[in-house]
């Protein structure tokens, strides 16, 4: 009987719908890339995730991450013609 109760009040937390206006992403398009590439959340606004994105197929990412609580960083491996940054703002 518990574990059915438990599976019963996961189902309902995972499928409580999200407010739409709960958050918003962001992207930032940066060329000839080098160094750190960075989007930033709007005022108020903390990131809770993010990316990066290039379409060089042999160049990864040396970062990846939040960069302060309210931007998110990326930096390819080699420099690139082009990376897009996004985070996702709360």
């Amino acid at each position: 009987m518990r574990n059915k109760t438990l599976a019963m009040l996961i189902l309902a937390i995972c499928s409580h719908p999200v407010d739409a206006e709960a958050f918003t992403i962001k992207q930032n398009s940066c060329y000839q890339v080098s160094g750190f590439c960075a989007v930033t959340c709007d005022s108020g606004m903390v990131v809770t995730g993010g990316g990066c994105f290039t379409n060089s197929e042999k160049v990864g990412f040396s970062a990846n991450f939040p960069s302060g609580t309210n931007q998110w960083a990326c930096r390819p491996a080699a420099k690139v013609r082009w990376v897009e940054a996004y985070a996702i703002c709360q």
